[in-house]
């Protein structure tokens, strides 16, 4: 059994090397042909394209209720006032939080510009969800102290009459990289990497 898995292990790395070397000598014949062609082969992709919510757009008022929520939550951040923030989560999201401690860390360490945020940008609020616990779905540009800036998109459900954090998407800061750590690529796989996913 191990025999065969090892052949068939084997018999499939072979077929990708050949697939790549067919690939890649194809590549070099068109790019003596018609170069054009190459360059449109090898441009490296740009961002992925942002989902868009779906739903309805929101009511002026709605939309202002679940902005006063988020930035009653970030000014209770911004005062390291972790008891009032965690007021603002859904009773769901509250559960994923066995203590104060543990959402004030985790706020700190993984969303430091909402934290200590400046200044808060919002986009147009769709609703996504009507009934009993409707859902508002809105983009935040944020800036944090620290001059950087992040994207999220806040999920508001209203509960007892006021919108609470239900979810967040993004806000995370863009890591850095240092030049020096950054993995090599052979030469020849350097134009189409991003290709090989």
């Amino acid at each position: 059994m191990k025999k065969r898995f090892g052949v068939a292990a084997l018999v499939g790395i072979i077929l990708v090397a050949c697939g790549l070397s067919a690939w890649f000598w194809r590549v070099e014949r068109q790019e003596k042909s018609d170069p054009g062609i190459v360059a449109q082969v090898r441009r490296k992709p740009g961002p992925a394209p942002k989902p868009q919510p779906t739903g309805k757009p929101a009511s002026a008022a709605e939309r202002q209720a679940a902005i006063r929520s988020i930035l009653g939550q970030l000014n209770a951040f911004r005062r390291d006032d972790y008891k009032t923030a965690i007021g603002y989560q859904s009773k769901l999201l509250k559960g994923n939080f066995p203590s104060l401690q543990v959402f004030r860390n985790m706020i700190r360490q993984s969303y430091p510009q909402f934290a200590r945020y400046k200044t808060a940008t919002f986009g147009a609020a769709i609703m996504q969800h009507a009934g009993k616990n409707p859902t508002l779905v809105i983009p935040i540009v944020l800036t944090g102290q620290d001059g950087i800036k992040v994207e999220a998109t806040y999920q508001m459900t209203k509960e007892n009459g006021v919108y609470r954090v239900s979810g967040v998407n993004g806000g995370s800061a863009p890591t850095t990289v240092d030049p020096d750590e950054t993995p090599k690529i052979a030469p020849a796989f350097e134009e189409v990497a991003p290709l090989i996913t």
